[in-house]
């Protein structure tokens, strides 16, 4: 009898290791697991921020077009639309913690500089836009975000977003 009851604590202090050692191994993979849906979830908000980086740069290129042919009303529009979807990124990248576009309170200004311009042209349309003052706005801003793309590009492909 002394025997099965050895034998049974033997087991026992068996499957107590067994059980520690399966414990660790589940934190572990939990953890690593945590890392995978972080590291995920920050790909994804690099990748949708600079989709809409992109876009935004795209509509700047847009604007100017615009002017040139005098097509103010659609301009302002434009212009408007550009300036939510420039204060929608800066929120996402705050929201982030990791994603940093530098100059955006700037943009944001310059682009209500520009509204402003165009919004006086459409009130009266014998006030006149500045064709060079207009693209100097829209080329500073571009530039910016361009750079800033080409940056999180490469740093995407190396796999960071700081």
């Amino acid at each position: 009898m002394e025997a099965i009851g050895v034998i049974s604590a033997v087991l026992t202090l068996v499957g107590v290791i067994v059980a520690i050692v399966q414990m660790r191994k589940a934190r572990e993979s939990a953890e690593a697991a945590r890392i995978a849906a972080e590291d995920a979830r920050s790909s994804i908000a690099l990748n949708t921020i600079m989709q809409d980086v992109g876009t935004c740069a795209g509509g700047f290129e847009e604007v100017q077009s615009l002017i040139r042919i005098e097509s103010y009303h659609s301009a302002l529009l434009r212009v408007s639309d550009l300036i939510a979807r420039v204060a929608q990124i800066k929120g996402a990248q705050s929201g982030t913690g990791t994603i940093r576009i530098p100059g955006l309170k700037n943009t944001l200004t310059q682009l209500e500089v520009l509204r402003e311009l165009l919004e006086e042209k459409v009130a009266d349309s014998s006030k006149e836009v500045d064709p060079l003052r207009v693209n100097r706005i829209l080329s500073q801003i571009s530039a910016a975000l361009h750079e800033w793309l080409g940056k999180s590009k490469f740093k995407g492909s190396e796999g960071g977003t700081k």
